[in-house]
């Protein structure tokens, strides 16, 4: 599948080069160089996604040498050595990456879990208050000082939960720190809300839902601890589970890999300023093609992520795009 994405981007970067021909390219291939980038990028995410790192980290390699001036290759280049335990390897590609783009969340929060994973807590907790400072609401954020901050775990989890109601990986596991802490009514109201939240519950776990709710709701914490742990593992399975264990954690499973892939790259070509005949022309060129040329191309290749599967609807968009005068 990975290599039929690669075809299809091939496909698309030719049809779309074949339509700006006759215009002024940017000096120095930059439109060929952005492809390739963005193809890169396309392909090492995919790498990722299905944990075939060795792979990623050569796309990933290719972007660092193609735009050693942008964090996209060197923050994706840490994330697959973080993953793969190279820790020393994986703060060095971040910290550059970081340095690149210091306003990008998701490369600081990536950076915090190196520090995290290298026993480094206290730097860990520096990056995701900055991440805070500039992103009160991030749920990432809060859940990272959950895994951080053991003594404030409940608060952070309620602040998760006040903010993001519907998150069931976060409600439930605030009902299980609830209990733990003695406090069975809280956590009825936990389990409540979350029964109301679900039309329908698995059915092997219904009956540790029901045993722990009935025990929640008589106070007995202790002994609702063990059922609603029960129906916790259960839940994990589920879709509803999985969704709202990325949106704190960036990623599916029930014990997803660090980090976040960065996905940004930054396609203007801007020729040299003396280079007075390349700016003319893409001034002066013909209205039905020339504004819509280089700004189609890159949107449709930055798409590519999302809908490589579709290389004839692509295709057909293009030839369409082309009858039309466009």
């Amino acid at each position: 599948m990975i290599r039929n994405a690669l075809k299809h981007l091939g496909v698309v970067a030719a049809l779309l080069l074949a339509g700006c021909r006759g215009r002024e390219p940017a000096p120095g291939g930059a439109l060929e160089r952005d492809a390739a980038i963005l193809a890169a990028r396309t392909l090492g995410l995919a790498y990722l996604q299905k944990n075939q790192l060795a792979q990623a980290e050569t796309s990933f390699r290719r972007i660092v040498a193609l735009a050693p001036d942008q964090a996209l290759g060197y923050a994706n280049l840490g994330l697959v050595q973080l993953r793969q335990g190279r820790y020393r390897e994986a703060e060095t590609a971040i910290r550059r990456a970081a340095a690149l783009d210091t306003t990008n969340d998701d490369i600081a929060l990536t950076l915090a879990k190196v520090y995290e994973l290298t026993g480094r807590s206290a730097a860990a907790r520096a990056e995701v208050d900055r991440v805070l400072r500039r992103s009160p609401h991030d749920l990432r954020a809060l859940y990272a000082l959950v895994q951080l901050d053991s003594a404030s775990r409940e608060s952070y989890l309620r602040q998760i939960v006040e903010r993001a109601p519907v998150n069931v990986a976060a409600r439930l596991e605030l009902a299980d720190l609830l209990l733990a802490h003695g406090a069975a009514d809280p956590a009825a109201a936990q389990l409540e809300a979350l029964q109301r939240q679900l039309p329908e519950l698995p059915r092997e776990a219904t009956r540790f839902f029901e045993r722990a709710l009935a025990l929640a709701r008589a106070g007995r914490a202790a002994a609702a601890a063990a059922p609603a742990a029960r129906f916790h593992r259960f839940m994990e399975t589920t879709a509803a589970y999985q969704a709202s264990l990325q949106k704190l954690q960036g990623a599916s499973g029930a014990a997803p890999p660090a980090g976040y892939p960065i996905l940004t790259f930054n396609p203007i070509i801007t020729p040299p300023a003396q280079d007075a005949r390349a700016i003319a022309a893409a001034r002066t060129s013909s209205p039905k093609t020339a504004p819509h040329c280089v700004t189609t191309w890159l949107v449709v290749i930055s798409r590519l992520p999302r809908s490589y599967r579709r290389a004839t609807s692509w295709k057909k968009r293009c030839a369409l795009r082309r009858s039309n005068g466009r």
